[in-house]
């Protein structure tokens, strides 16, 4: 579905669910986001939490994030420590091109009126053009549940998280389908060991996953 049909169809559920219950399901985290007034994440087939997008992002979400646009390729040296000398446990999420991100703990929020007035100052010094901070967003609700639930279905899902924010705009879209041994469909994480397998083994699998979904949608 392209972007504006998707945008037409969540106005239309917008104005037909008053005075109605409508279940929705998705994997398209923002599409959650905008439409569901509750919020549950299955996962192996198991209810592990529900409630308002709020709600969840406070109790399982990452804390605020804080991304810099760099001037230069190459991040400051002294950036990670002056991040560590007002916020402790602040991580480093990500550095790709011209941007690099950090992870703030909830518990830090009130460090940041003197980070702001000191950061304002410095922006020239760290190299930094500039910058935005931003809460959890449900898509690092729903990974770090994986994480706590499934970690042997999804993997290490950081380092997928990473990877797949800088290399694909449908943030949600973390799975596809592949022919396996043991059963005929089996849902896995991109990048998992399919990547170690012949090319020419994958094609044929992939070809044949689509074969049966069509076959599937014809004879629906």
């Amino acid at each position: 579905m392209d972007l504006g049909a998707r945008r037409n169809l969540w106005d239309m559920l917008k104005s037909y669910k008053k005075d109605r219950i409508i279940i929705l399901t998705t994997h398209y985290m923002d599409e959650a986001d905008v439409l569901g007034d509750r919020i549950g994440i299955m996962c192996k087939g198991t209810l592990q939490c529900i409630g308002s997008s709020l709600f969840l992002k406070n109790r399982f979400g990452l804390g605020y994030k804080i991304t810099f646009v760099k001037i230069r390729r190459r991040a400051h040296p002294g950036l990670d420590k002056f991040m560590e000398s007002y916020f402790s446990g602040v991580v480093k999420q990500s550095e790709v091109h011209d941007e690099i991100s950090y992870v703030i703990p909830k518990a830090n929020a009130q460090n940041f009126g003197g980070f702001f007035e000191q950061l304002d100052m410095r922006l020239e010094e760290f190299d930094i053009k500039s910058y935005g901070v931003s809460m959890s967003n449900l898509e690092d609700v729903f990974l770090n549940i994986n994480r706590e639930f499934a970690p042997d279905l999804f993997g290490d899902l950081r380092s997928f998280s990473d990877s797949k924010n800088s290399s694909s705009e449908n943030s949600g879209d973390n799975l596809k389908i592949v022919k396996n041994k043991d059963s005929d469909f089996k849902p896995r994480p991109i990048g998992d060991s399919l990547g170690t397998e012949n090319s020419k083994d994958n094609e044929n699998r992939e070809a044949g996953a689509r074969a049966m979904l069509l076959k599937d949608g014809d004879s629906s």
